[in-house]
């Protein structure tokens, strides 16, 4: 439905638009402006299309352009776009499978002895005793969880606990260092 409030006979109707898409008429030869009310898009185009014959083909080829542009736009964007989801779907699969490799990424204390210590795990023990000790593994280790022994100094080093079959490890000589790995499918920690 098209309102007309002010109407002056005119020569010839100029369109113009405002910025919410609607227009008012500006008459050439007085310059008195007529305010149209416009309830739809279609009416809008259907009184701007008589008031300028051809003017609605070349919004339509303007839209058409406007379109063509997009889909160059995502066209040329979806190279990136499958790059991203490829990514999503690789970080997906990593926090899924996060508490498997929770070994892996693990940081090691350093604890430096000299007497008989229990081990918490995740650790690299410096033995720098003179005289014989005993390191004992822990009782409620984890998967994957380390533990690292160096006989640092003279004196002897045992490490009490299933590793590989036997319950303990004797550091027979100075400078040596078994690294441990603890795995619940084992049930022990195994020499690595």
């Amino acid at each position: 439905m098209v309102e007309i409030i002010k109407v002056t006979p005119p020569l010839r109707a100029e369109p113009v638009f405002n910025e919410f898409g609607f227009f008012s008429l500006r008459w050439a030869e007085y310059f008195e402006e007529t305010a149209v009310s416009i309830n739809s898009v279609q009416e809008n185009e259907s009184v701007f299309e008589s008031l300028n014959p051809g003017a609605a083909a070349q919004g339509q080829q303007a839209k058409q352009i406007d379109n063509l542009e997009l889909i160059s736009t995502i066209n040329q964007n979806s190279a990136a776009i499958a790059s991203l989801n490829k990514k999503i779907k690789d970080l997906e699969l990593l926090v899924s499978l996060a508490p498997n490799l929770s070994g892996f990424a693990k940081q090691l204390t350093v604890i430096a002895v000299s007497a008989d210590y229990t081990s918490v795990g995740n650790e690299i023990i410096i033995c720098t005793n003179t005289i014989p000790i005993t390191i004992t593994l822990s009782a409620t280790a984890n998967n994957l969880d380390e533990v690292h022994v160096k006989r640092q100094n003279t004196g002897l080093v045992t490490v009490a606990g299933a590793i590989d079959g036997s319950p303990s490890l004797v550091i027979v000589f100075q400078y040596d260092s078994p690294s441990l790995i603890y795995t619940t499918d084992a049930g022990e920690y195994s020499i690595i």
